[in-house]
């Protein structure tokens, strides 16, 4: 399915963690301690589980009844990764013609002066 709206624009997937004011935990994550933080139903706000703090930059979770009424809408949106890569992507092939080796996209994400590394230097901050 196409990830847009009619409007032309992304449909992001919320996060289903808070912003701000998070439940931190220590928990047993695959045989070690982490810091977890608590996730929720990105629609109604429903307490869910936990994920790892430090190693989950994204998480997004209905609840069963949620999921009932607005699983297909979700299932059509993006992560914001997915975006993020998918920019990335479509620079190297505008500026470049091809998909860059990973040695060449480190080169010039530390230049500071062109398109790629202002893309990817603001993803970077979200």
């Amino acid at each position: 399915m196409d990830p847009h709206s009619h409007t032309g624009v992304v449909l992001l997937l919320p996060d289903s963690r808070l912003l701000t004011k998070r439940t931190v935990r220590r928990m047993e994550f695959f045989g070690q301690i982490v810091n977890a933080v608590r996730i929720y139903c990105a629609n109604c706000g429903t307490p869910y589980g936990w994920v790892p703090e430090q190693s989950t930059t994204f998480a997004c979770w209905l609840c069963d009844g949620c999921a009932d009424k607005w699983g297909p809408e979700f299932g059509r949106a993006l992560m914001p990764d997915e975006v993020f890569w998918r920019q990335v992507r479509d620079e190297m092939l505008d500026k470049h013609g091809r998909v860059l080796t990973l040695k060449e996209l480190w080169r010039f994400a530390e230049s500071a002066c062109n398109s790629l590394s202002k893309l990817i230097r603001g993803g970077a901050r979200r």
